[in-house]
């Protein structure tokens, strides 16, 4: 009760991801018990996909177990973009590539629980 939070700004469900936009990522690698202070990682949106039914934003950047739920931030704008949660693996290797959820699904959802 005695905490206070900071909020992050939201840009619009309309918001356009294009190849090698900027933004930053901020979390906690290997989450909190590993790190007490706030990571921060720059990377780039690779492209826009569908994986299993949903829209999902490739970047071209390093997130770590822990990261999944950072907030993603357009670095020009300061609003979060998305949320990280993790990426995929190609079947037969073990190379990653890192994704987050736009934000517009992210809206959806804040949508449906309001109503």
């Amino acid at each position: 009760e005695d905490m206070e939070y900071t909020y992050l700004p939201l840009l619009s469900a309309s918001y356009k991801y294009q190849p090698l936009k900027g933004f930053i990522m901020a979390g906690y690698p290997f989450g909190g018990e590993s790190y007490q202070s706030l990571s921060f990682t720059e990377g780039k949106v690779a492209s826009v996909n569908e994986i299993e039914d949903r829209k999902a934003v490739f970047a071209d950047m390093f997130g770590k177990p822990g990261n999944s739920g950072s907030p993603v931030i357009d670095s020009t704008k300061m609003k979060a973009i998305g949320v990280f949660w993790g990426g995929i693996t190609q079947p037969g290797t073990s190379e990653m590539i890192p994704c987050f959820t736009p934000l517009d699904i992210v809206w959806n959802l804040l949508n449906e629980i309001g109503n």
